[in-house]
């Protein structure tokens, strides 16, 4: 880093090198895992990374749904990154977004009949509030009593999430909506301008002004200045007559806000309602927390990375779609199920907890009207190739038997159109003759 005259800072080269080497060194680490566990696998490595990379950008649409699912992350990292920079602890940025999102719905229902511009920031302004307010009290007890920050914020995620799931289950709850517990709309004046034909909101603009308004924050201010010493240390800044505390429950309650507002974009841009659960199990606040860690808590470094996250999570669900190639015996297993079926043979479904390999709970003969139409010519039940899941096909096979009734017969009858059953590994199968009484099979 250079110093030019009056004593600014120039950012070199070397250093933008060595910020962001270590998030790619990471993110490179994490695609070789994943690699791994997908030959492990048995999967093509390629295509899995080429479906993840068509289900994040490939199209329009999905490269609006990552835009859209980045949005939350981002904000929340920014807000988390703060915190952490002047040495806040704080980890309830999903609380903080959750009473956001529902303080937003709240007031956005209240302000009915107000025009566009005012609802909207109203709605953004009582998000952000009620982020700062719930993280006031972990802040305080940290500054004034020594209490962890990292404790109590992340205590009061549970405590939010349930006292949210309350409003909207019973005081706020839609009935019209169906079972889960939701507010009704907003009004079509609170909601975030958008891109006609599109999902993108106001909340892009947000992502790229909010980044660089924090950086310069940090960078150009005499409160951001005090942050950072705060952060590298609580004495030092005491000693150079820094109030140490009053700082860390300023970033503190700013990033609150911050998180708040990310929770306030999801209901007026995207769902236009509280939802329940909605921002729970999407784990936007996690994201946004990573987001933060591996840019070294850098804003500007955290809109990429949070832009790598969301993509990540839009694409995996292109990989989840996409469908698995089949092995050779399995192809030739589907080809003789089909012939099977269309000659006729019966066949019974093998049972899930069956694995190739282990022998079946109990093994007979099955009970179907071939094998009762063969037993009453016969006095005898067959042993066949297939196991109990698939039908014996005695009737018409020309084999004889002998013995008494209720005997297996040693020799096998003719070959099984349906599914053969598991491997025996040169074992010959014991078959018997007897079923237990809790079988009914349908003969119809």
């Amino acid at each position: 880093m250079a110093v030019e005259a009056g004593g600014r800072h120039r950012v070199g080269p070397r250093a933008v090198v060595a910020a962001a080497a270590v998030p790619l060194i990471a993110i490179g680490l994490a695609l070789l895992l994943g690699a791994a566990a997908i030959l492990v696998a048995g999967e093509d490595v390629f295509g899995a990374y080429g479906e993840l990379l068509r289900g994040a950008v490939g199209t329009p649409q999905n490269l609006t749904a990552t835009v859209v699912r980045s949005i939350p992350i981002i904000v929340a990292g920014i807000g988390i990154g703060l915190a952490l920079r002047a040495g806040a602890l704080n980890l309830g940025a999903e609380g903080q977004m959750i009473l956001g999102a529902l303080a937003a719905a709240v007031a956005a229902l209240a302000l009915r009949g107000i025009p566009f511009p005012i609802a909207p920031l109203v709605a953004l302004l009582a998000g952000c509030l009620a982020g700062a307010a719930w993280v006031f009290l972990p802040g305080v007890l940290d500054t004034r009593l020594g209490v962890p920050m990292l404790i109590t914020t992340l205590l009061l995620n549970y405590v939010g999430a349930l006292f949210a799931a309350w409003v909207v289950t019973y005081p706020l709850r839609d009935v019209a909506a169906g079972g889960v517990a939701q507010t009704p709309i907003v009004p079509e004046a609170a909601w975030l301008p958008g891109v006609p034909g599109s999902r993108l909101h106001l909340g892009v603009l947000v992502i790229v002004v909010l980044p660089l308004l924090v950086r310069w924050f940090l960078a150009r201010t005499v409160a951001g200045y005090e942050f950072r010493i705060v952060g590298h240390s609580r004495a030092f800044a005491d000693y150079g007559g820094i109030p140490a505390a009053r700082r860390v429950l300023a970033a503190t309650l700013l990033s609150g806000a911050i998180c708040g507002l990310a929770g306030a974009l999801v209901v007026l841009g995207v769902n236009h309602r509280y939802i329940e659960g909605v921002i729970t199990t999407s784990g936007w606040a996690w994201s946004g927390f990573t987001a933060a860690i591996l840019t070294g808590l850098n804003p500007v470094l955290t809109l990429g990375a949070g832009l790598f996250l969301g993509g990540l999570e839009v694409g995996a669900t292109g990989m989840r779609a996409r469908p698995r190639c089949r092995s050779s015996s399995s192809t030739s297993f589907r080809r003789r199920s089909s012939s099977s079926s269309r000659s006729g043979s019966p066949s019974i479904a093998r049972p899930a907890r069956h694995r190739r390999g282990l022998r079946p709970r109990w093994t007979g003969c099955l009970r179907s009207s071939t094998w009762r139409s063969s037993r009453r010519r016969s006095g005898s039940c067959r042993r066949s190739s297939s196991p109990r899941w698939a039908a014996s096909s005695a009737s018409g096979s020309g084999s004889s038997t002998s013995g008494s009734r209720g005997s297996c017969s040693s020799a096998p009858s003719s070959p099984s159109r349906g599914r053969t059953g598991p491997a025996t590994h040169g074992r010959e199968p014991r078959w018997r003759c007897w079923r237990p009484p809790s079988f009914r099979p349908s003969t119809r």
